[in-house]
């Protein structure tokens, strides 16, 4: 029992990012391998949209895509015309964090950028709040089997991010509430 070496190797050329949190968040979904229909669109701009579209995305077996409010970065467009999958684009937040603009860009988009294909369908869940759109999010279509939910506190996103993957893997719903009452409630 001699001394161990002990030898750290990092391979930086695995590394997958980008230059913007769009450009990264494009990257991670093009190199996801996703056979999903789906793909989740969430603001890039605030998390608390974004808490429930990890979650969203979890679900559908897809990934998250990023954009501002105003308009799809070219990654963005990029990763959604070069998927061979995707057919609808399901957006977390209402038209204050994305656009109706927004979403008329995506209508207006041929699958896989082909015009002998359909176009991208969209669907919004959006609510009038973060907790509005959390629970049209947990609502929307899951067959729910578990007996628990799991909580985290929509002020703040880490606990919320950190459980999202969670509530997927126990197929329990994620709900982001006030802190110190559930929901959207005072």
């Amino acid at each position: 029992g001699g001394p161990l070496d002990v030898i750290n190797v990092l391979n930086f050329a695995a590394r997958t990012g980008g230059a913007t949190r769009y450009d990264t968040a494009a990257a991670l979904f093009t190199a996801g391998g996703f056979t999903s229909t789906g793909a989740v669109l969430a603001s890039g701009e605030n998390f608390p949209d974004a808490l429930s579209a990890n979650y969203l995305a979890g679900r559908l077996g897809t990934g998250t895509l990023l954009t501002t409010p105003l308009g799809l970065s070219q990654a963005t467009l990029l990763a959604l015309l070069s998927s061979h999958t995707v057919t609808t684009v399901y957006i977390t937040g209402g038209t204050a964090a994305v656009s109706q603009a927004v979403q008329d860009q995506i209508d207006a988009l041929h699958q896989q950028n082909n015009p002998a294909l359909p176009l991208f369908i969209t669907v919004r869940l959006g609510g009038a709040d973060r907790y509005a759109t959390n629970q049209l999010v947990n609502e929307y279509h899951f067959a729910v089997t578990s007996t628990s939910v799991l909580l985290a506190s929509g002020a703040n996103w880490p606990d919320a991010l950190s459980a999202g993957p969670i509530a997927v893997g126990k197929q329990m719903p994620l709900i982001i509430t006030r802190g110190a009452t559930l929901g959207g409630q005072e």
